[in-house]
C-alpha cells in the first residue's frame, strides 16, 4: 500500500486515512475512500448551475429531498490510489467520475447500459458507460448538511462519499 505520509490524504482528512485493527490473527487496514467528480461537473446550487471547482462551503445544492447546505468539501488533484475515470451517459446528461463513486448504492464501474439512474428529470436509463482517457486535472466531493447522502452532479444524483472507510 502506497504511504502517502502524514502531511498528504490522511491530514486533509483530519487523520481518517490510515490505521489497522487486528481481528483475531488478521490484521486488516482502513483506508480512507477516495471517490470524486470532476471539476468540471454542474452541481445544482440555488444561485443556478457552478462547476463543482467554484461550489463553496454554505452553498445549497440540490438533494432527492430538496436544497441541503455544503459543510465541507473535499477538492483538489485526483488522489494518486483512485485516479481512474468514466464518463455516464444519459439522453440530456453525462458526468465524468472516478470508477468508485457511487450511484444508487454501485460504483459507477459496476453500471451497466439500460440500468435506471435518479436525476433531475426523474429516472433514466443510463446509455454509455465508457473509460476517460485523458487526464482529469480535479475532482472532488461534498459533505451536506441534515445527513443528506446524495446531491445533483452532472443532471445524475450521485452519493457523497466523504468520510467514507474502506477495507484493504
Amino acid at each position: 500500500m502506497p504511504d502517502y505520509g502524514p502531511s498528504g490524504w490522511d491530514q486533509a482528512l483530519g487523520g481518517v486515512g490510515t490505521g489497522a485493527s487486528v481481528v483475531g490473527a488478521t490484521a486488516m487496514t482502513k483506508m480512507a475512500f477516495f471517490a470524486c467528480v470532476s471539476g468540471e461537473t454542474l452541481i445544482k446550487t440555488l444561485a443556478g448551475d457552478r462547476e463543482l471547482r467554484q461550489v463553496e462551503i454554505g452553498n445549497m445544492v440540490l438533494t432527492p429531498d430538496g436544497y441541503r447546505e455544503v459543510i465541507d468539501k473535499d477538492y483538489g488533484a485526483p488522489h494518486p490510489g483512485n485516479n481512474e475515470f468514466v464518463k455516464l451517459t444519459i439522453d440530456n446528461h453525462s458526468i465524468i467520475l472516478t470508477a468508485t463513486h457511487e450511484i444508487g448504492g454501485k460504483q459507477a464501474i459496476d453500471l451497466k447500459p439500460g440500468q435506471v439512474v435518479e436525476t433531475v428529470d426523474g429516472p433514466a436509463e443510463l446509455r454509455g458507460i465508457e473509460d476517460v482517457i485523458e487526464d482529469v486535472p480535479d475532482c472532488g466531493d461534498l459533505k451536506l448538511a441534515d445527513g443528506a447522502t446524495e446531491y445533483l452532479a452532472g443532471g445524475i444524483f450521485v452519493e457523497s462519499m466523504f468520510g467514507r472507510e474502506r477495507d484493504r
